[in-house]
């Protein structure tokens, strides 16, 4: 019985693996592997481009689609088809595939179903029914587990390359990943009444809806209804320039710190430093927002996002550098967190898949579109600061709109414990 074993918090846990797994792992340790497979087999540096493009373009195609797939055979199976297609795809990569062609289909679609079926809308929906009053705080937790095992992915594929010599051992990692998913999947992917039948009554500790008056999400609000809530596309256009800041950091912000006269290799530990900051904004967010409004932590975090990336127009010396890389991390973590969270805290568990599928196809879209747009413009202007300050500027524009539109929302309290 829940009253003398809450579940949630080992839920939680095996939910932060499975994250990870779905996450990091195609995205961080296919980097590198992908890399080193490339150099192998003499890729083109155009083709390498190719393969990652089609898996960012699939996901944005595959989003809807786990929607459907969520509502029609649930998290567990969901989920189970995602690591199923990762552990084919590292099967596949190490066994049969030495053409471009070939890791399109095998990589960038196959781990794009798998970021997509077993990521962010599976784990979020799973700690949505799990975490009532701290869910904020357990998705935050999610969040800087997968930053973390990032790190420790990226070690891991890497040190197996170098010592075996091929690339074919980093690729073993991912159908070795897809197993340990599939698996999790299968255990701990239930619904809080999926593994002990349950009345309302006996939903105790944390599953307990709160006691102090708090409101709950609006579970009766149907899908057409939260399209039409303006707030929802205050946090749509927050994400949207979020991932704007994001994408010019990955593509363009090594080549600015160079061009104001910081070193190569600083620049690049600088990049370093941002994904470490980036998992402490992932957890402070969790923190203050269990004692601070939710609606506070994000125009702080948008804020600080915002001073922090200005820093990279200026950042010509160590000092400045680090500061524009742990504000910047910072702002990057807690800012994507954030939008997650408000998802699941305003609409519910039961609308969260699609609201969060919509974000997520404008993302890719918005993010593919500035780093190929602030790239051409340095390419004939030599100068990336009219960029960095639009992307600042809208960034500003967004805590503008998010604060009037949180301003009307009816629900401005926050579910904690």
């Amino acid at each position: 019985m829940y009253n003398k074993i809450d579940q949630n918090w080992p839920t939680l846990a095996a939910t932060s693996v499975m994250f990870s797994l779905a996450m990091a792992l195609p995205i961080y340790g296919g980097s590198v592997v992908n890399t080193f497979m490339s150099e192998s087999l003499g890729w083109t540096k155009e083709s390498l481009g190719a393969v990652f493009g089609v898996n960012m373009l699939s996901t944005a195609i595959l989003n809807p689609l786990v929607v459907f797939a969520l509502k029609r055979f649930g998290m567990k199976r969901t989920s189970q088809i995602g690591f199923a297609a990762l552990a084919i795809s590292g099967l596949l990569m190490t066994t049969v595939v030495t053409q471009v062609w070939q890791a399109v289909l095998c990589f960038s679609i196959l781990s794009g179903m798998t970021i997509t079926f077993s990521g962010i809308l599976s784990c979020q929906s799973l700690l949505s029914s799990w975490f009532v009053k701290r869910r904020s705080l357990a998705i935050a937790i999610m969040y800087s587990v997968q930053g973390v095992a990032g790190f420790a992915l990226v070690s891991l594929v890497t040190t197996s390359i170098v010592r075996t010599g091929s690339y074919k051992a980093g690729w073993l990692v991912f159908l070795i990943g897809g197993v340990v998913g599939f698996i999790f999947a299968t255990v701990f992917m239930n619904r809080p009444g999926d593994v002990t039948p349950m009345s309302e009554a006996e939903r105790l500790g944390e599953i307990a809806p709160p006691a102090d008056g708090i409101p709950p999400a609006h579970e009766e609000m149907t899908l057409g209804q939260a399209y039409k809530t303006p707030l929802l596309w205050a946090i749509y256009l927050g994400m949207l320039t979020l991932i704007m800041a994001e994408s010019f950091n990955v593509a363009h912000s090594q080549i600015q710190m160079r061009n104001l006269g910081v070193s190569d290799a600083f620049a690049a530990f600088a990049m370093s430093v941002i994904l470490a900051a980036s998992v402490a904004g992932n957890l402070l967010f969790g923190l203050f927002v269990q004692k601070i409004s939710i609606k506070i932590v994000y125009a702080g975090s948008i804020l600080l996002l915002c001073a922090g990336f200005f820093l990279i127009s200026v950042a010509d010396d160590r000092v400045t550098v680090m500061a524009f890389a742990i504000i910047v991390g910072l702002g990057f973590g807690a800012c994507q967190v954030s939008a997650m969270a408000h998802l699941g805290h305003f609409w519910g568990d039961h609308l969260f898949p699609p609201l969060a599928a919509t974000g997520l196809v404008i993302q890719v879209f918005g993010g593919a579109s500035v780093g190929v747009m602030g790239g051409a413009y340095f390419d004939q202007h030599h100068t990336y600061l009219p960029v960095i300050y639009f992307i600042c500027g809208a960034n500003l524009i967004t805590l503008a709109v998010y604060a009037v539109t949180a301003s009307m929302h009816k629900q401005d309290a926050l579910q904690t414990a």
